[in-house]
């Protein structure tokens, strides 16, 4: 199988060479006894390529606040062990997710401040 020899080469989940395993387990029919497994690798493989996302806003200076700036090298070391030795680490994907709607909302509050509920830490509907 395509998929365990990428394993055994430590090829890691964003290489372009998964995308011929991808490309096969979307053949991989819902009336199939492989079909939950395929679609469990599929999930595994692109939850390994996901990228931290940065938010664009700047202060006057130039730069992000040092907490937003905090929150997203944490995010970034999260990817990073997410996707170490080639593998997906579940666990770190989560917090991962987690990291990143917090760096979401400190953008957020930092650029659009009257979005924010302050006390529940949401979003909130702007005004018309």
């Amino acid at each position: 199988m395509q998929h365990e020899a990428l394993l055994l080469a430590s090829t890691r989940p964003d290489d372009k060479k998964y995308d011929a395993v991808l490309a096969d387990l979307a053949k991989v029919t819902e009336k199939s006894k492989h079909f939950a497994e395929a679609q469990k690798l599929k999930r595994i493989i692109e939850g390994g390529r996901v990228k931290v996302r940065t938010p664009l806003a700047l202060g006057p200076n130039g730069r992000r606040p040092p907490l937003l700036e905090a929150q997203l090298a944490a995010c970034a070391r999260l990817a990073e062990i997410a996707g170490a030795d080639g593998g997906v680490n579940v666990r770190a994907l989560e917090a991962l997710e987690e990291c990143r709607k917090k760096s979401e909302l400190l953008e957020l509050e930092y650029a659009h401040p009257e979005e924010v509920d302050a006390g529940a830490g949401e979003l909130t509907s702007p005004s018309p």
